[in-house]
């Protein structure tokens, strides 16, 4: 029967490219939302590695040219008395200072290296506490504290990622890495920090104390503040009342980061909704284009089917061949498909998606085109059963 159905299509191959390309480009549509989705859904389960509740984010901007040689000392004391007032806060149970921070818009790169090995790494250069307000869970080892800061190799924290990555199951506290061209001391490792966001991959993270008193230092933009349970947001403008009294010039907001996270969903997912919406009604017209090229097909071969009626053949058995020809064209293109996907990883062109990732959207596209053609031949191959055989003779 399959041999049959084979043998009929490709009889027909003039008519059935069009139905063979519909369907190729559907099933690659499906394939690429597919992936898309269980490469999120993948990302999402996994842990932050932080906590967002209860965590305020305080954007400094303080005056230009604060930072000038003759003003640098005096800006650099000017925020650590503004960092010891938000901590003196009975509201505030821990904060710190901090350029990059989890569902920001800043992100920063570098490279770390080991032994000639050089990987591209996220970076955050952090102040004290801040593993204390983002409640990071340490695996080995342990954060800097103010004695470290002195020391002539700096301190480094990195996460188990690429803990893993350059050391294997050894320890990594103890070794000594190159960071931005300089020694630093690997003292600690934190789990996995995913700072961009709750869709986004696990990557190679490094944490390293920022200290002001270096001649090129910056001054933090920003302070993370762990609020006490129950913190109303009219804290807020108590505490704008007290750091603009102290810092004449300075402009302040405050955020929460459970607005933070909410805002980056609202923008990853609109995004998203977007292109699943255009997808979607994609797939509709190529359904509903499935429908009209079969029902044409059907219609021109009134006479081959009038006669197969004609000599005894019954009318499942129509309706079973007029879908069993769409299955067939159904799976050269999934094959068609399957070559391409295949290239995918190969070609490097799949990013941080994984292998598994990939054959999981393939496996839920190939039931899911399977689905949209069964669906989409229903009605051609019931025309195809209501054919009278004495229009066969009619034709002929």
């Amino acid at each position: 029967m399959i041999r049959h159905l084979i043998r009929l299509v490709w009889n027909r191959k003039r008519a059935n490219i069009l139905v063979l390309v519909e369907i190729f480009l559907s099933f690659m549509v499906l394939f690429a939302i597919c992936s898309s989705g269980l490469y999120f859904y993948n990302n999402y389960s996994k842990p932050l590695g932080f906590s967002h509740e209860d965590v305020w984010v305080l954007q400094l901007r303080p005056p230009q040219n604060l930072m000038s040689p003759e003003t640098r000392e005096e800006g650099v004391n000017l925020f650590q008395q503004l960092l010891r007032q938000i901590r003196a806060n009975g509201e505030v149970e821990h904060g710190a200072g901090a350029f990059v921070v989890p569902y920001g818009e800043s992100h920063w790169m570098t490279s770390l290296g080991l032994n000639s090995r050089k990987l591209p790494v996220s970076y955050s250069p952090i102040g004290l506490d801040f593993e204390k307000v983002m409640e990071l869970e340490m695996v080995e080892g342990r954060f800097w504290n103010e004695t470290d800061l002195a020391l002539t190799v700096k301190p480094l924290v990195i996460n188990v990622t690429l803990a893993r990555e350059l050391f294997g199951s050894e320890s990594a506290v103890g070794e000594v890495v190159e960071f931005n061209d300089t020694e630093r001391k690997v003292i600690g490792v934190v789990q996995d920090y995913r700072h961009q966001g709750d869709l986004t991959p696990l990557k190679f993270f490094v944490m390293a104390p920022h200290i002001l008193s270096k001649p090129t230092s910056y001054l933090y933009d920003k302070v993370v503040m762990k609020m006490a349970p129950g913190v109303s947001t009219g804290f807020e403008e108590k505490l704008m009342d007290e750091l603009e009294a102290m810092a004449p010039g300075w402009s302040f907001t405050v955020q929460t980061m459970e607005r933070m996270r909410n805002d980056y969903f609202k923008k990853q997912l609109s995004v998203m909704a977007i292109f699943g919406l255009v997808a979607v009604f994609m797939l509709v017209m190529v359904a509903m284009g499935l429908v009209g090229v079969l029902w044409q097909n059907v219609t021109r071969r009134t006479s081959e089917l009038g006669v197969r009626r004609a000599k005894g053949a019954t009318r499942n058995r129509i309706y079973f061949q007029i879908l069993g020809e769409l299955m067939v064209i159904t799976t050269l293109a999934i094959f068609m498909g399957l070559v391409v996907a295949v290239q995918l990883p190969i070609l490097g062109v799949t990013g941080s998606v994984g292998n598994g990732v990939l054959a999981s959207g393939f496996c839920l596209a190939l039931v899911l085109i399977y689905l949209l053609t069964t669906v989409s031949g229903l009605y051609p191959s019931w025309l195809a059963t209501r054919i009278n055989p004495a229009e066969a003779l009619h034709y002929e």
